[in-house]
């Protein structure tokens, strides 16, 4: 059977799950792999046998990181040495958003998934420029790789899609009367994501030692020093370096719109892959966790 015959009507349809909230989360139970993940695994496997390309280590790869960060760096240098006016410097804080939104879906996403290179030692050095803007590496590969990837989509499991009282974006969560308004307000909440991920959600969740209802190890030894040293790098590239050139009023203006670019383009760009009508929410069947379909078919 082809993939896509295999991917289609075994969840059950968003309209029926709309009056369910999720209470307790449950330890989600999927099935053994079937068809659907062998013939997928087949067809990546022949793709590159036929093609003969390599899985890791691509030269464009490095050059796309190589491209991003330049932009980065070369906005960062003539907004804190070269803008002339403020009328300068506040687009050039959105070009900047923009760079650092490039290194989180460019360079940043692959490297701390392993697909970049073989040598896991530059997976971390290309990791840890997520740290570099601001946001925890570590807490990351727990929140995207193992918790989003697992339970894409699950309410109560994904942490993507919980935004608390905030916002609604699973038919699985509790509805509020303020949630009938936020295709309104949400778009002045997300330019806030990145500072509230920063300052906030990595703080919060490693005090927690939890993502939600799932266990986050502890940072140790070198992995709490990087944690660190990238937060502290963040504020000094972002904030106290330019307060020496700057009154410290536009620096914090260029800060904001800078932030506001950068949660924006995230939120609009990842909510595209889940919270569209099209997106399936499919819940376990019953008590036990256990979900309809294996693992890679949902």
């Amino acid at each position: 059977m082809s993939a896509p015959a295999l991917s289609t009507a075994l969840y059950p349809p968003v309209a029926a799950l709309r009056g369910a909230t999720v209470a307790q989360p449950v330890r989600i139970r999927f099935p053994h792999n079937g068809a659907f993940h062998r013939e997928m695994k087949k067809r990546v496997d022949d793709y590159f046998d036929t093609t003969g390309y390599s899985r890791r280590d691509l030269p464009r790869m490095y050059l796309k990181a190589a491209i991003i960060f330049a932009w980065f760096a070369a906005t960062w240098v003539a907004l804190v040495f070269w803008a002339p006016s403020l009328w300068v410097a506040l687009p050039l804080s959105v070009v900047m958003g923009l760079a650092v939104s490039g290194i989180g879906m460019g360079v940043q996403h692959d490297a701390n998934h392993g697909a970049t290179s073989r040598n896991g030692r530059i997976n971390r050095i290309l990791g840890w420029s997520m740290d570099v803007m601001g946001a925890s590496s570590h807490v990351w590969r727990t929140k995207h790789n193992t918790v989003h990837h697992t339970f894409t989509n699950v309410a109560g499991q994904d942490d993507d899609i919980d935004l608390g009282p905030l916002g609604r974006l699973a038919p699985g969560l509790p509805r509020r009367p303020m949630h009938r308004f936020q295709h309104i307000y949400m778009w002045a909440l997300y330019g806030f994501l990145l500072p509230k991920w920063v300052f906030y959600d990595d703080v919060s969740n490693l005090k927690a030692g939890k993502l939600g209802c799932h266990n986050l190890a502890q940072p140790t030894g070198g992995t709490l020093y990087a944690l660190l040293a990238g937060k502290l790098t963040f504020v000094s590239w972002s904030l106290i370096v330019p307060a020496f050139f700057h009154p410290l009023w536009a620096v914090v203006l260029c800060f904001f719109i800078m932030n506001f670019t950068v949660g924006l383009v995230l939120a609009v760009t990842f909510q595209l892959a889940h919270c569209v009508q099209e997106a399936d929410f499919p819940m376990p069947e019953g008590a036990d966790g256990r979900m309809s379909a294996d693992w890679a078919e949902h």
